[in-house]
């Protein structure tokens, strides 16, 4: 049963978060927005995603970043094949797990629909070596056990850090 105390709470953070949101614009979320397309390439070339980790609770989850699964010993070699025809990405490996075969999905990522409060990162486009858009395959990638179109909870802090540093200070350096 939920208290008096821990409703009026709720009822004042909601009341917070909403003026808080309404104080960031459009042009900030962008900027949060890019800062984060920024993190998850760095993040995803170097090889790794994001997992959920329980923690005491079902209620508690953390996001930590988490090596992407391996690649197939077959995905292996069709690799090889794309890099002898010259079309494996030059920011990889034909062995290295990290979502980077022509490099298109990664490239393609960045900010879909933005407003104040709020931004929206997807990949777009077609791919040219397939008849599947980036999304189908960022989809198709993450069903396969290498969920990476996340922020981990440390990217998170980052996010805010930046946030603080880049677009509050000097918002309130102006008052």
């Amino acid at each position: 049963m939920v208290s008096k105390f821990e409703r009026d709470l709720k009822k004042e953070l909601n009341k917070i978060k909403k003026t808080f949101e309404s104080t960031i614009d459009a042009n900030d979320m962008r900027k949060l927005g890019k800062f984060s397309v920024e993190m998850i390439h760095k993040r995803t070339k170097l090889g790794y995603g994001v997992a959920n980790f329980y923690e005491g609770d079902k209620n508690s989850i953390n996001q930590k970043k988490k090596r992407l699964k391996p690649l197939s010993p077959a995905y292996v070699k069709f690799r090889q094949r794309m890099k002898k025809a010259g079309k494996l990405d030059s920011s990889t490996t034909v062995k290295k797990s990290n979502l980077t075969l022509t490099g298109q999905m990664l490239k393609n990522l960045g900010i879909s629909s933005v407003k104040a409060g709020s931004v929206v990162l997807k990949t777009k486009g077609r791919r040219t070596d397939s008849r599947y858009t980036n999304e189908q395959i960022a989809e198709f990638v993450s069903d396969q056990g290498r969920p990476w179109l996340d922020l981990t909870d440390l990217e998170q802090k980052k996010l805010a850090r930046y946030y603080q540093n880049n677009i509050l200070k000097p918002a309130l350096a102006k008052i």
